[in-house]
């Protein structure tokens, strides 16, 4: 096998450049397409600003309810601190809660000794 050596010597001037060719926006159909997809880009982005101006609104109006509650609150409390009770404030009677989560009546039933792996503590049962 013999190398053969190349004839074609290239030079400078045989050198490959851009600067002949089309710029990509410049052909009509790829512009119209570039176009279409900002547009869809946009309408996207304008449902993503509708949506998040509809929850700072609900944002807002749960701030303002707050506000209303705390405010309710402070003139109860203040109502109170003068000695004046509110007519929707009158003290209830407690009910007995026989249900009680961790109560010692509903355990003792049902353990019957040392568990030496609950180490004094004890859970809670669910009923149905």
């Amino acid at each position: 096998m013999s190398v053969k050596p190349n004839n074609n010597i290239r030079s400078v001037k045989d050198i490959r450049t851009h600067s002949g060719s089309i710029d990509q926006a410049a052909i009509p159909y790829k512009a119209y397409m570039r176009i279409s997809c900002l547009e869809m880009e946009k309408a996207r982005r304008l449902k993503e600003k509708k949506q998040a101006m509809a929850r700072i609104d609900l944002i807002d109006s749960r701030i303002m309810e707050i506000e209303g509650e705390k405010q309710a609150l402070k003139n109860e409390l203040a109502q109170i601190e003068e000695g004046v009770p509110s007519s929707d404030s009158q003290p209830q009677k407690k009910k007995p809660n026989s249900r009680q989560v961790g109560s010692t009546a509903s355990h003792s039933d049902n353990h019957s000794g040392n568990h030496s792996d609950n180490s004094g503590r004890e859970g809670f049962k669910i009923r149905y």
